[in-house]
């Protein structure tokens, strides 16, 4: 009788919470079905992680496009979702929502969506646009507008900075040593990517060296914003330069970021 007993309590206990959700006056007392709307991501990205933040994390997926190309579902409380997705982490390290670039690494090619949802209702959605975190910099050495193959072999270049990644709920940097050294070609040219500096691209500088002397040293984050980039754009740009080392001057070339699968590579 006992085990009876029991059963039908149970059975009374989820009855009740299936009608409360039927009934009009008790409404609110049901959770929110988030729809995750993806299809712009088609195509970028193999696999996503889908985040729900309130005080904490409410939940934290590794969704697989092949599996949700169109839609993924979450159940959640009644209330405001923070929300982020993001894909392309590689070698930097992910603390909650801090990423991290390690030293003498340079940026992955992050992708991150954020948003604010309002749930209260009985569903609600977020479609996905993932934005792009890093700038690709392209740089070709020369001098007195000419390119020595055999002369560039001597050079090298360290990229240095006081922001070595991002928050990704608000695309804050997050401060800590950047530093990067990126392989210069037999022509001079070299490439790098960055993390997003806004507000702090004044610690962002390239230095040149020859045979181990320091021969030129750039403020990168001044040269940038005088030509024209923003590390606020919702897609970062990527950026092509001319440096001339005996005279001086510097030519740049901002190129607002496409969706093409790659980055954009010039002067190999």
């Amino acid at each position: 009788m006992k085990r009876i007993s029991y059963r039908l309590l149970a059975f009374v206990a989820v009855s009740g919470i299936l009608i409360s959700c039927g009934v009009r006056e008790d409404r609110e007392l049901c959770p929110c079905w988030l729809d995750f709307l993806l299809h712009e991501c088609v195509g970028m990205a193999d696999s996503l992680h889908v985040c729900g933040v309130r005080s904490t994390t409410l939940f934290s997926d590794h969704v697989d496009m092949q599996e949700y190309p169109a839609v993924y579902e979450k159940e959640v409380d009644r209330g405001l979702v923070r929300t982020c997705v993001y894909t392309g982490l590689d070698r930097s390290v992910c603390n909650g929502y801090d990423v991290t670039i390690p030293l003498g690494e340079q940026a992955d090619r992050l992708f991150v969506h954020r948003n604010t949802v309002d749930c209260s209702g009985e569903a609600a959605s977020d479609l996905v646009v993932l934005r792009k975190e890093w700038t690709t910099v392209n740089v070709r050495l020369e001098v007195n507008g000419e390119m020595s193959g055999n002369y560039f072999r001597s050079f090298r270049v360290v990229v240095h900075s006081s922001v070595n990644g991002t928050n990704m709920l608000d695309c804050s940097p997050t401060e800590g040593e950047f530093r990067y050294e990126p392989t210069v070609s037999s022509v001079g040219a070299f490439s790098f990517r960055l993390p997003r500096h806004e507000g702090a691209a004044e610690t962002l500088f390239m230095d040149v060296y020859r045979e181990g002397e320091k021969v030129d040293e750039m403020n990168l984050g001044k040269t940038f914003s005088q030509n024209g980039f923003s590390w606020n754009t919702s897609d970062l740009s990527d950026i092509d330069m001319k440096v001339d080392l005996l005279v001086g001057e510097v030519f740049i070339t901002v190129r607002p970021w496409e969706n093409l699968g790659h980055d954009h590579i010039v002067f190999q």
